[in-house]
């Protein structure tokens, strides 16, 4: 009898709550209360959009969880690893509560949620330090050390705006077309005009001729073009009389023109000229000390239409603005440059990482557009390229000024018809529509934009004739900034980090 009520004392023993046991709720239900409290007084007070409705009065906690729902769909697709950690750290911590609850230990199960808290905090800290190293690794700083640079003075290109040679063209019509009347003769001779003065501006002029099978079977208009254009008779001299400067024939979208002081002219010569070496360029620098420098074209016989453009470039329509000079005027107009340099380091990283090109990568542009001709890459070229796959995309064909940059078939007569209706397409929509025509800006460039221009008349003082056209353009006063592109996250402070 003894034994049997010892025994069940001890049984009722064995299942009373020990005093440790309430202890640790009550500590337990304190701490939890107090943290509820904080955090809902965190929620009401916070300028974080949208947090306080969530612990709103009077509010179901269904309701709440919708809030949090709406909310987390409104962030950016950059924070998209953030709900992954965060939604991550909810679950292992309600795991951990029911671990907790049903553990003796307290001790141990807040050693967990410190060990996911820092593993959390870890990855946040990487992920974050990646995504800047990879989307923002860049910086544009300021440079005022002018008296110590050389700039490049700005390459010309000259186009004329009546390019037909009349005897030139007689007898071109005659070695092909037999001997036309004088209305046969007028035909043709518009035609060739229409040709020689072709550019992306005046597709147009070609509609008339579309329906023509006489001139199915010509060939390369850029050939035909070449030969009938008429020599552009000039004189051209520099401030500097040590310097020589020459005009050089170029094939470009704004049509058959001359270019001087650029280095990349002898790539843009037409296939009947002998294109010049490169050592022809003739890039003249221009320094502190030099100012001002300039270059006079004078004695022009016909109205011309002149561009200011990177010696490392060659214009384009729509980013290149045009200048307008009419027989009996000079017209004067001084540029000043904006000049981007590049520090070595910025190679190390991806075309994506900095957002820019340098001119020699040209091997990473040709894997988007296998067709590129050209040894190295500009801005420019880039657009124009654009504009040639839409041309082949549109006709199955591309103009003829579009062959030193692009590879593909020439288009006629009729290929030109066709491209002029969708004229306003090809020049817009390479800037408007960015996907289909992906260009990196040029990591090293010098722009010019115009400083003051005026026009003059000429009158009976000058030695020219009053019914030449001519024209000056020159720098006199020297930029005292430039841009300089640089590292700013390099790969050794990410592992450092």
């Amino acid at each position: 009898m003894v034994r049997s009520w010892n025994h069940l004392r001890h049984k009722t023993q064995r299942h009373r709550p020990r005093a440790t046991d309430i202890q640790q709720n009550i500590s337990l239900t304190k701490c939890s209360s107090a943290t509820a409290a904080y955090t809902k007084a965190f929620f009401m007070d916070t300028t974080v959009h949208g947090l306080r409705y969530t612990v709103a009065p009077d509010r179901h906690p269904l309701e709440s969880l919708a809030v949090c729902n709406i909310r987390s769909l409104q962030l950016q697709p950059s924070t998209f690893r953030l709900k992954v950690l965060t939604a991550a750290y909810s679950i292992f911590s309600q795991c951990s509560i029911i671990n907790f609850r049903n553990s003796r230990n307290i001790a141990s199960t807040y050693k967990h949620i410190s060990y996911m808290d820092a593993l959390v905090g870890a990855t946040f800290v990487v992920l974050r330090s990646w995504e800047r190293y990879v989307a923002n690794p860049t910086v544009v700083a300021l440079e005022k050390g002018y008296r110590e640079w050389s700039t490049l003075f700005p390459a010309v290109t000259t186009c004329s705006l009546r390019n037909l040679d009349s005897s030139r063209s007689e007898l071109e019509i005659r070695k092909r077309w037999g001997n036309p009347d004088e209305a046969e003769m007028l035909y043709y001779s518009g035609f060739l005009n229409a040709l020689t003065n072709a550019s992306l501006l005046n597709l147009q002029e070609f509609e008339k001729f579309e329906n023509d099978t006489t001139l199915d079977n010509i060939g390369d208009l850029g050939d035909l073009a070449t030969k009938v254009l008429s020599l552009l008779t000039h004189d051209i001299s520099s401030m500097h009389q040590d310097t020589t400067v020459l005009l050089q024939s170029t094939l470009t979208e704004i049509g058959l023109c001359f270019t001087c002081g650029s280095s990349v002219a002898h790539h843009f010569a037409p296939r009947e000229v002998a294109p010049p070496s490169p050592s022809d360029g003739l890039v003249t620098s221009c320094r502190y000390e030099d100012l001002p420098c300039g270059i006079r074209v004078a004695n022009l016989q016909t109205n011309v239409t002149f561009y200011v453009h990177s010696t490392e470039d060659m214009p384009t329509i729509g980013r290149d603005k045009p200048h307008w000079e009419f027989q009996g005027f000079e017209r004067q107009v001084y540029v000043e440059h904006e000049q981007t340099v590049a520090s070595p380091e910025l190679r190390q990283l991806d075309p994506e990482q900095r957002g820019c090109l340098f001119r020699d990568e040209v091997a990473h542009y040709r894997t988007s557009a296998g067709t590129w001709k050209l040894p190295f890459y500009t801005y420019n070229l880039c657009k124009m390229a654009c504009r040639s796959r839409m041309a082949r995309s549109l006709c199955n064909c591309i103009p003829f000024f579009y062959r030193t940059v692009d590879g593909g078939k020439i288009c006629d007569a009729k290929g030109m018809a066709c491209l002029s209706r969708y004229r306003q397409k090809l020049i817009e929509d390479v800037y408007k529509e960015k996907g289909n025509c992906p260009c990196y800006r040029t990591c090293e460039v010098t722009d010019y934009k115009v400083d003051s221009e005026s026009t003059y008349a000429l009158d009976s003082d000058y030695e020219v004739s009053q019914q030449s056209v001519q024209f000056f353009v020159g720098i006199k006063a020297f930029s005292k900034t430039r841009l300089r592109r640089d590292v700013i996250y390099s790969f050794e402070d990410l592992l450092g980090k």
